[in-house]
């Protein structure tokens, strides 16, 4: 960690990186723990949490701390009908209001969770549809290959899913591609 930044710069810094590229969950979780360990944090304990609506499981990012957060919430703009919670815990001797802090923190998710990419029916990143959700995967392609680490992308094609629309209604099949999608969600 490079403790010659502010814990501020720190958080631009990552929030730039998580738009750039996709993540997995442990590395976003990884970014969490070392803007948490920077030495001029504010923070003892920073959490997102997606609440589960079925068909979904609940996802949690980050890690807790012992009293009680300060909570705020981000929309989320996709199948979920939900938000997702933001928790934070403050460090005693940390000046400043919540206010400043809570704007950066959303935005951190946002880059992470790149709801714009995704799709209504599924709530998954669709590459096919978006040429900037095409092009972050090129270049997370090319980031991992770069540094020679193991990296995987799924892409899936549901064949001939048009039959179901027509037969079972529009409705049907987006449920089915909704629970599809949480399927795939679980499995990673």
């Amino acid at each position: 960690m490079n403790i010659g930044i502010s814990w501020e710069e720190l958080l631009e810094q990552k929030t730039r990186f998580l738009s750039d590229y996709y993540l997995t969950d442990k590395q976003f979780d990884e970014i969490i723990e070392e803007l948490l360990a920077h030495p001029r944090s504010p923070l003892s304990g920073l959490q997102y949490i997606i609440p589960a609506n079925s068909p979904f499981s609940e996802f949690r990012y980050g890690r807790e701390f012992s009293g009680q957060p300060d909570v705020n919430t981000i929309n989320l703009n996709d199948n979920r009908d939900t938000e997702c919670q933001i928790r934070h815990w403050r460090k005693a001797t940390t000046a400043g209001s919540n206010d400043e802090i809570i704007e950066p923190l959303k935005e951190l998710f946002k880059s992470y969770w790149k709801e714009e990419l995704r799709t209504e029916s599924a709530g998954m990143i669709d590459i096919k549809r978006s040429t900037e959700a095409n092009a972050i995967a090129e270049a997370t392609l090319k980031y991992h290959f770069g540094n020679n680490q193991i990296c995987s992308l799924l892409f899936c094609d549901l064949d001939n899913f048009g039959q179901v629309n027509t037969k079972y209604s529009h409705s049907e099949g987006d449920r089915i591609i909704k629970e599809f999608g949480a399927i795939i969600e679980n499995i990673f």
